[in-house]
């Protein structure tokens, strides 16, 4: 999925369901090298792929070139139906559950992913909160 509101809604939207994301930048248009959304998906073993509806096409004949990408269900997020969420229900998540794994570039080697839970998360922000006070209370004593 491309960077921008859209990406923020639907990774906050699979946090907020208690879907475990795997963020990943689109492959480049031009590039024919889908390396990484391979060891990604395998690894994470992703049943489904979130996207825009601009680049819905484009992936669908990508991924199914790739037996491992072709399993992957494409989502375009920004068509999605309203009703959707009406039988929806809050999950039970607790700090230690996984919220999302976030790969390494890869440049090295095969991408390695590291396993962020929602205690994690949540910790990283209120450590960013307390950073941000404390920089406000610095700049108001200038």
């Amino acid at each position: 999925m491309p960077p921008g509101i859209d990406f923020i809604a639907a990774f906050k939207g699979c946090l907020y369901t208690g879907v475990i994301a795997v963020p990943a930048y689109p492959p480049p248009r031009r590039s024919h090298n889908l390396s990484r959304l391979l060891a990604y998906g395998s690894d994470a073993e992703a049943l489904f792929a979130l996207t825009t509806t601009s680049l819905m096409t484009e992936l669908t004949s990508r991924f199914a070139q790739h037996p491992a990408l072709g399993r992957l269900h494409l989502l375009a997020t920004n068509n999605c139906v309203r009703d959707q969420g009406l039988h929806w229900s809050e999950p039970t998540l607790s700090s230690s559950n996984l919220a999302f794994i976030q790969y390494t570039s890869g440049s090295t080697g095969t991408p390695k992913g590291v396993m962020v839970s929602h205690g994690n998360r949540l910790h990283n922000q209120r450590m960013i909160k307390q950073r941000m006070i404390k920089q406000d209370i610095a700049s108001k004593q200038l």
